[in-house]
């Protein structure tokens, strides 16, 4: 979550992010790669068995229904 979180709201290039986490360049463009790949494997299951990508009711459930930063909200593992 922190490092799409660099990338979508802190708008970071891979080599910012690279720098600020401690890592090299190449290990966060692997794990973009393996998060677009495990999200490209996900939609093509759904599609597989005729089901929507995303069956979520409420507009808060889906993509972009969050708040940024949800998962370090106060009192909650990463807060």
């Amino acid at each position: 979550m922190y490092l799409l979180d660099l990338r979508d709201e802190c708008r970071l290039t891979f080599a910012e992010i690279a720098e600020r986490t401690g890592r090299t360049r190449s290990s966060i463009a692997g794990a973009f790669k393996r998060f677009r790949d495990g999200d490209t494997k996900f939609v093509q299951r759904c599609a597989d068995q005729g089901l929507p990508y995303c069956a979520c009711r409420k507009p808060e459930n889906r993509d972009g229904g969050m708040p940024v930063r949800w998962w370090k909200a106060a009192g909650g593992r990463n807060g």
